[in-house]
């Protein structure tokens, strides 16, 4: 009997096996209709003469079913005791493979399946456990081998043209990957190796190198089951779209033509052998457990089998120690001997100028023989050893180290005021190496992304924050600023002398460390009168606001979790924002996180949502043409692009016309010493005159006369300069603080805060206190409570154990929401509510 799908070689195996039985003087029961058949009865004897021709013929003779008989074990055990069915020959697919293991697990049940079974695997996907190939398989994939041939001769006389080909195999990919290596494909996608849209858009590029190489045709394989999502439809449209004026892409969908045709001499011989080794083994079997009343008593495991060809040897295996090895969900096996052709494929499909030689790496991922961050090896090694960090011999290999990274680094400006950045923004917090940079060095630290595709742990070096070098808002990378030489080498050597022992006269060397957290509630006296700088348009004030990451964690699901940053970030560019500190409120709580796993699981979730609200909030920041170059696929993206968009004054659009654009640096080749090709979202790239790595994010000016020149050029600049100089808002800028007093104290501009603010609902009435506050500042703070408010982020800042009242933390501690008729009031609804009291103090007007 057969049971799954039809595939050549099956009528081959039925003939050999009828006439080896009729030979030995024994009757064949042909059980029709597979499962079905089985259960109505519709079983008939088969004589020599009724299976002729059969050798060479496709499909299945007998007919097959994909029913399973578990639910109908009963009938079936019936139809065995009517016709006195002595021993059974399943040939079929997964189907077959599963019917033999549920007849198998009823034998205690039911007497009379305590026979010999035995199942020959016939399936074109040779998706079955306990064999290396499956009755059908090589006629399936000659087939689809012959229609990728003609398909390719079809396009003879088309240039540049691929070809998106679907194979059948459901889970399995064995059909995809063996016809790619015969065929000559660029590309097999299939289930057992997950692939995702970077690896599709990999193999786009890799045919666009094929077609610059003279190759004038291409081919992709795609399993039917390789993904639910890039299903064949999409990864056409796909190489359509991303190919357009270099290739035209077509798809073809091969369907059941793969099961049809005459078998191949490979099947037909293979089955008429299997078939025969069939009957010799239930043979075997019967001689073994027949009864003197000739009746067949076997319940061994061994005694229910799959007929297999492993390693060129035929070998029956119980399907019961087969069932170990089984996907049953995807219906494939667990380990696939052919995966191992995969390299294999990959090798013969990557174009040339994509193959690593020995020694050699692309243009793509050159590295330069001398790279500055090597000096920065020790200093890492140090820092990953937080028990020795307060070793005098630690400290002293620490000073020693941390002096060359601060006047060798080339690509960096230092400012008395200074940070070392940390490149991952997912580390926790070390408190131990955090306390000991501040104590010794005055030095804060960071976490911050090292690049947009990549983590890494390696210390980038020193930024400043208030010049031009300040670390990049997205991407993270340091740029060279573009002060004179002089100046720079006057400043090093003034950190030389602090980190020498010597303090400089002048105000300008390392601020002191203060082991007390005291905030200036006094508001500074600011010129009332405008600068030439308001005069022209310009604005040189700042305004910033601080939010816990605890408001994360009250998000129902990651949608919500998501909307809710996005309604942050558009509150920031409605009310002209100009930096946004995330901060720990619990503080306290996250400084030992290994006193129980509960707590230690605590602070994980902790993390991952100061993570996850930092990462949308860089995302939605960064201009859209920018995102594919500074962004990889995420999961804490998942839901960024359902947000609703910033569509702030940075966020330029190819027909708007700006003296400032943002931009990306690109890896196009350039003259020694010519600059950089920077991508701004126009249809050209701009040059610049420093040389800057790829992947950097940067602001450019463009050249008053650029429309007029065949080659548009362009100047970085700071960030802050549209908003200096023209008074545009440039977007926002995002900031990490493991505590409410790391708020303040680790401020990025000279002088701190000189005006804060503290929202809760303890508060002053804003309504009455509004005209009392300044209408002249230099950089205002907004901060802002979580779900306990304010005062549970001071009481669990220890630093701030000396201050009784919050209220005292902040020049003006405000209720901006009186007579509120809801109980409680979200942080996300406080900041629009909080910025709109606030707006024209923002605006000093």
């Amino acid at each position: 009997m057969h049971a799954g799908a039809p595939c050549c070689g099956m009528n081959a195996a039925v003939r050999s096996f009828v006439r080896n039985v009729i030979f030995r003087g024994d009757t064949v029961l042909g059980i029709h209709e597979g499962i079905d058949g089985f259960i109505e009865g519709d079983i008939r004897p088969i004589g020599w003469t009724e299976v002729s021709g059969w050798v060479g013929q496709g499909g299945a003779f007998l007919g097959t079913r994909r029913t399973l008989p578990e639910k109908n074990i009963p009938k079936i055990v019936e139809n065995i005791k009517a016709h006195r069915i002595q021993a059974l020959l399943f040939i079929g697919g997964f189907e077959a493979y599963h019917s033999i293991i549920q007849l198998a697990e009823a034998r205690n049940d039911f007497p009379e399946l305590r026979i010999p079974m035995c199942v020959i695997p016939a399936t074109i996907s040779n998706n079955i456990p306990g064999t290396d190939f499956s009755l059908g398989a090589d006629t399936a994939l000659n087939e689809i081998t012959e229609i990728c041939d003609r398909i390719r001769q079809s396009a003879q006389g088309t240039k540049r043209r691929v070809f998106v080909v679907e194979t059948m195999g459901g889970y399995c990919g064995y059909l995809a990957t063996l016809a790619g290596l015969a065929g000559g494909a660029d590309a097999a996608y299939i289930y057992e190796e997950p692939f995702s849209i970077k690896d599709l858009m990999g193999d786009v590029y890799h045919m666009h190198s094929k077609m610059a190489e003279g190759v004038q045709r291409g081919l992709i394989l795609r399993n039917e089951k390789a993904n639910a999502n890039y299903t064949t439809d999409f990864i056409y449209r796909l190489y359509s779209e991303e190919g357009k004026d270099i290739f035209s892409t077509r798809h073809n969908i091969l369907g059941h033509m793969q099961q049809g045709g005459s078998p191949s001499p490979f099947d037909r011989n293979f089955g008429t052998k299997m078939a025969a080794k069939a009957v010799d083994w239930l043979h075997a079997q019967l001689k073994l457990h027949t009864q003197p009343d000739c009746s067949v008593v076997c319940s061994a495991p061994d005694t229910a089998v799959l007929l297999g060809l492993v390693r060129r040897q035929y070998r029956f295996t119980p399907c019961q120690t087969l069932k170990l090895e089984t996907d049953f969900k995807c219906r494939i096996p667990r380990n696939e001997w052919w995966l191992r052709l995969r390299p294999l494929l990959r090798a013969l499909a990557t174009p040339a100028i994509f193959q690593r030689k020995p020694g050699v790496r692309s243009d793509k991922h050159r590295i330069p023989k001398r790279q500055w961050y090597l000096k920065l090896r020790s200093l890492l090694r140090i820092l990953a050893k937080h028990e020795s960090a307060y070793e005098p011999e630690a400290q002293e290999e620490f000073a020693e180290i941390l002096k060359i990274a601060l006047i060798l680094t080339p690509i960096q400006e230092f400012h008395p005021k200074v940070d070392f950045t940390a490149a991952h923004i997912g580390l926790p917090y070390s408190e131990v190496i955090v306390e000991f940079l501040k104590a010794e060095y005055s030095i804060a630290l960071y976490w911050q992304r090292l690049d947009a595709n990549s983590f890494s742990r390696v210390l980038v070096g020193v930024t400043e924050i208030t010049c031009f070098s300040s670390l990049d808002k997205t991407s993270g990378f340091c740029t060279e600023n573009n002060v004179q030489r002089n100046w720079k080498r006057k400043k090093k050597d003034k950190l030389k002398q602090r980190l020498d022992g010597q303090t400089p006269e002048d105000t300008n060397g390392l601020i002191p460390h203060s082991d007390h957290h005291v905030m200036d509630t006094t508001v500074g006296t600011i010129d009332e009168s405008l600068t030439t700088e308001e005069a022209s348009g310009g604005r040189k004030w700042t305004a910033s606001i601080a939010v816990p990451f605890s408001i994360v964690e009250n998000a129902q699901s990651p949608e919500l979790k998501a909307y809710l940053i996005g309604q942050i970030a558009r509150a920031l560019v409605v009310f002209n924002i100009d930096e946004i500190v995330v901060f720990d409120e619990y503080s306290r709580q996250t400084s030992d996180v290994n006193s129980t796993s509960e707590e230690s699981l605590l602070y994980d979730r902790r993390k991952s949502a100061m993570v996850q609200m930092i990462r949308i909030l860089q995302y939605l920041e960064c201009p859209q043409y920018l995102r594919k170059y500074l962004f990889s696929l995420q999961k804490d993206l998942q839901f960024a692009g359902l947000l609703n968009p910033l569509d702030s004054t940075h966020h330029l659009k190819t027909a708007d016309e700006c003296q400032y654009r943002e931009g990306v640096v690109t890896n196009r080749p350039v003259r020694e010493g010519k600059g950089s090709f920077v991508y701004i979202g126009l249809q050209k790239d701009i040059q610049i005159d420093k040389c800057l790595k790829p992947n950097v994010r940067l602001t450019v000016k463009l050249d008053d006369n650029e429309n007029q020149r065949k080659k548009v050029r362009g100047v970085a600049v700071s960030p802050s300069e549209p908003r200096e100089v023209l008074g545009l808002y440039w977007g926002y800028t995002i900031r990490a603080a493991k505590s409410l007093s790391a708020v303040f104290s680790e401020c990025p501009f000279d002088g701190g805060y000189d005006l804060t603010i503290g929202t809760s609902e303890k508060g002053q009435n804003v309504d009455r206190v509004l005209r009392q506050i300044p209408k002249r500042f230099n950089h205002l703070l907004v901060v802002f409570g979580g779900l306990k408010g304010l005062e549970a982020a001071h009481d669990s800042d220890e630093s701030l154990a000396s201050v009784e009242d919050t209220a005292d933390l902040f020049n003006y501690y405000l209720n901006t929401c009186p007579n509120q008729g809801s109980n409680t009031i979200r942080t996300e609804e406080a900041v629009l509510i909080t910025l709109s009291a606030l707006r024209k103090r923002l605006l000093r007007i």
